[in-house]
């Protein structure tokens, strides 16, 4: 797709998002009522709610990951177009609307919902090829409101490329592997590329975070193993082949080393200020307790309409 065909596509997104939209079911699986604007995005809505006594004001935080864009264009390798057209179907969703179609429909509905602040959860992308990336780049770029872009394997990796190069979007990289966001009663704390292990520059940014006084919310594409319940290594064991795509230091697909390590324990620890975890990479929702001071969510796959809706306050 020429960019100028992507722009046109973006605009009339936008016109179409002055209607008015309303959604009252909650929950991956139940559908949102609103007008045909948004009809095509099959939207399930997935709440959570962050206690933090003491904030006077609630945050409201949209979350989106695992949208896979993709456009099977002329930088596939043609030994491997097959496949990548098989995954652009296996990535549209129950209307049978592409990824990349719904792409400028995410960006027009979190305009219209106006969320304090946006977590782009990773794999947003399907693979790090041209076309994919600038698609994904004007989405951001026509978006209204801040966010963090967190990058997963997907986002950054030229599977399935003729030329092995990937491309990331703009300002996507920390440096160090961690981005920060700070209130006045919480900060955001989000872990990129955590599908690779965390550096030690990271775990010092996490480390000195965490260090602050506030409760932090930690944000990552790769859940966290729950220390007792097993029930989320099963789901996932069940959907993948018997295996456990989690970080944690049991029978997983991701084992901790070094500075990742060094996070899981600070995640399980007793004195930890990390009250709440973030996820998705699983294509599939699940929510429950990491241990008795840690709650987390792991949310369905943007393609499949789901987008969360987090808010955070008293």
């Amino acid at each position: 797709m020429s960019g100028k065909n992507r722009f046109l596509r973006f605009g009339a997104a936008a016109a179409a998002a002055a209607l008015l939209f309303t959604m009252s079911a909650t929950g991956c699986g139940a559908s949102a009522g609103g007008d045909e604007t948004f009809e095509s995005l099959t939207l399930q809505r997935e709440e959570v709610h962050v206690s933090v006594p003491g904030m006077k004001q609630t945050l409201r935080i949209a979350y989106l990951s695992d949208l896979h864009v993709l456009y099977a264009d002329e930088s596939v390798d043609p030994e491997r177009r097959a496949e990548v057209e098989g995954r652009v179907q296996s990535f549209a969703n129950g209307r049978q609307v592409s990824s990349a179609d719904q792409w400028p429909l995410w960006v027009a509905w979190l305009n219209r919902e106006k969320p304090d602040y946006v977590l782009f959860g990773g794999d947003m992308v399907d693979y790090a090829s041209g076309a994919n990336v600038s698609a994904l780049q004007e989405g951001l770029d026509a978006l209204q409101v801040p966010y963090m872009y967190l990058r997963a394997d997907h986002d950054t990796e030229p599977f399935y490329l003729l030329q092995g190069q990937g491309v990331a979007p703009a300002g996507t990289d920390s440096g160090n592997g961690v981005f920060v966001q700070e209130y006045d009663a919480v900060i955001l704390v989000g872990w990129d590329n955590a599908t690779s292990q965390l550096s030690e520059a990271g775990y010092a940014a996490i480390e000195e975070a965490c260090g602050r006084g506030k409760p932090v919310v930690l944000v990552t594409h790769v859940p966290i193993e729950p220390q007792e319940d097993t029930s989320l290594a099963d789901a996932s064991r069940a959907a993948f082949g018997n295996r456990s795509l989690l970080w944690g230091f049991g029978d997983n697909y991701y084992y901790p080393e070094g500075a990742t390590r060094d996070l899981l324990r600070l995640i399980y620890a007793e004195d930890t200020p990390i009250v709440e975890v973030l996820s998705g990479h699983l294509h599939f929702t699940w929510d429950g307790a990491i241990n008795a001071r840690v709650h987390e969510h792991v949310f369905g796959p943007a393609f499949q309409g789901c987008a969360g809706i987090v808010t955070i306050g008293p």
